[in-house]
């Protein structure tokens, strides 16, 4: 909705020239223009700025009043405006236009894939005497990162790996025999090291070292255990983020003439109008006036318009250098790991870990850890987690799994509003039961999240899923959720898998489609903003 005012006054200038006897005219107005022409933004139907023109007591030339009395509201001859011109076209607005009284909502995702890999070699020495066997391991490895603030920092660090040295483990000699069996424990431990997810290694030295059964070892936990501590240095992601909000008006149409009204003129006795005049704390009665001349014309309009309120995420993912130290103790039924490192990203984020994994007995298994982060952000953050695994057998080609599992994330940022947490979700706290099934060639699960339970935790959600071998080369995967609380999910998929060829290590070839629901909260008037979207995906992956 808006409205154009236009209004000009002029009379004598005794008013503010007293005792004298000039026949002068003077405008009784300020010259205040919103220009329809330069002054609106497009883009919010909102004046830009307000120019004045002249004062109240202004003079005006005999030829600027013969000017603005021709017909139709005139401002003044250029240089000489005179008057309040005002055209606001966005005074305020109706909720609704001719194509629709409902909010809509879209989202759209536009991402750019770089390929990245790495290429990386390792070198194992091992040492046995007569009573234990040492360990130890180097890592060195080419990163192929195409993107990235510093690219150069990549091919740099890499190339000076290969002049840093082996790692060469000691272990003392004897005189006594030496015993070959080499404790399994001890390359179990040397695997078991942590990996920082989704990171290419520059260089990575570590040593193991594990007793000799003193023995012949009957069963597998009468083995020692084995410790193995390494060092590692590579590049993990980096996700830096930056939001942008825009606010717009896409016009529809012209504007449509609601009401309008005007005219003008003067006249030269006053005195049977009751009307004052006020300006600058100085009161005008009419009685005053000998001469007076009036432009007023008004009128309002509404123009159709869709009011936009768009969001831009920017999620852009470099690969910063980090460097960790891990270690672990591995038994034959249980492992216990540490690490702590830091990411030279631009806030500098260390961090101290710990976890532990034990199969308790043959068929149920605990694992739990925590870590904690200095500086922690949506990917690096303090939490706790764990799981407890029940398996059942039932029969020679059934069994009945019951996992319980939780996480709760301790300072993720959290996002304020439901409409954010759609976009960018960060709830990450949850606590988990499911059951599954599986008789040979078929396998179902069914599972529940009980949302509130834990401080920044996802909301209520039930899901369902299955899996079918058809061969040892297909198979087909299902998931359906009934009832998922959370603004931004996954409400169904479906897959089907191939693998081309017999061993673990043959290329996988996957053809899966999936349905998002994106809940963006309500409008204003009450109505849900959800949005689905159909994701299909074809993807071929090679070794384990």
């Amino acid at each position: 909705m808006g409205f154009q005012l236009q209004l000009s006054l002029t009379g004598d200038c005794d008013l503010f020239y007293l005792g004298s006897n000039t026949t002068d005219q003077c405008t009784l107005t300020p010259g205040v223009v919103i220009d329809k022409e330069d002054n609106i933004n497009p883009e919010t139907l909102l004046p830009r700025n307000i120019s004045q023109t002249s004062r109240v007591g202004t003079v005006v030339s005999q030829e600027n009043l013969n000017f603005i009395r021709q017909p139709g509201f005139q401002r003044g001859i250029e240089g000489q405006e005179i008057g309040i011109d005002l055209y606001i076209p966005n005074a305020g607005a109706v909720f609704g236009n001719s194509i629709s009284r409902q909010t809509t909502i879209r989202r759209q995702e536009e991402i750019d894939v770089l390929p990245a890999g790495s290429f990386s070699t390792i070198e194992q020495i091992i040492k046995v005497n007569h009573e234990k066997a040492v360990l130890g391991r180097t890592v060195r490895g080419i990163p192929v990162i195409p993107e990235g603030e510093e690219p150069w920092l990549y091919t740099l660090s890499s190339g000076a790996s290969f002049l840093l040295p082996t790692i060469d483990p000691k272990l003392e000699g004897s005189d006594k025999p030496v015993d070959p069996r080499a404790n399994r424990n001890l390359f179990l431990a040397s695997n078991n090291a942590r990996l920082p997810p989704a990171s290419f290694v520059v260089y990575q030295i570590g040593v193991g070292e594990a007793d000799t059964p003193k023995s012949e070892v009957e069963k597998l936990s009468q083995l020692p255990s084995a410790m193995y501590n390494s060092i590692w240095f590579g590049f993990s992601p980096d996700v830096r983020i930056s939001l942008h909000n825009r606010s717009y008006l896409e016009i529809l149409g012209s504007e449509r003439i609601i009401e309008s009204a005007g005219g003008e003129g003067g006249v030269a006795d006053f005195s049977n109008i009751n009307s004052i005049v006020s300006f600058s704390n100085q009161i005008i009665n009419p009685d005053d006036l000998s001469r007076f001349y009036v432009q007023a014309y008004a009128r309002f309009f509404a123009t159709e318009v869709n009011a936009i309120n768009q969001t831009i995420i920017d999620e852009d993912t470099i690969y910063a250098p980090h460097i960790s130290f891990t270690g672990n103790l591995t038994y034959t039924d249980k492992v216990f790991r540490y690490y702590l490192g830091t990411i030279f990203s631009d806030d500098v984020r260390s961090y101290l870990g710990a976890d532990y994994n034990q199969n308790l007995s043959n068929d149920l298994d605990l694992n739990i850890g925590a870590i904690g982060y200095i500086n922690p952000n949506r990917e690096y953050y303090s939490q706790t987690w764990g799981s407890l695994t029940k398996n059942f057998p039932l029969s020679d080609n059934q069994h009945f799994t019951l996992v319980g599992r939780f996480n709760y994330a301790i300072d993720r940022p959290v996002q304020a509003s439901n409409f954010a947490e759609a976009i960018f979700p960060s709830l990450a706290s949850f606590l988990i039961l499911e059951g599954q099934y599986n008789w040979d060639w078929f396998s179902i699960k069914i599972g529940n999240n009980f949302g509130g339970v834990l401080p920044n935790s996802l909301k209520n959600q039930l899901f369902l899923g299955t899996t079918f071998n058809i061969s040892p080369f297909v198979n087909l995967s299902g998931y359906f959720a009934p009832i998922d609380e959370n603004s931004s999910s996954i409400k169904a998929s479906a897959g089907i898998n191939f693998r081309l060829g017999q061993n673990s290590n043959s290329p996988f070839l996957s053809f899966n489609w999936s349905q998002y629901r994106y809940d963006f909260g309500t409008t204003p008037q009450g109505d849900d903003l959800i949005q689905k979207d159909n994701i299909f995906q074809v993807v071929i992956r090679f070794g384990q």
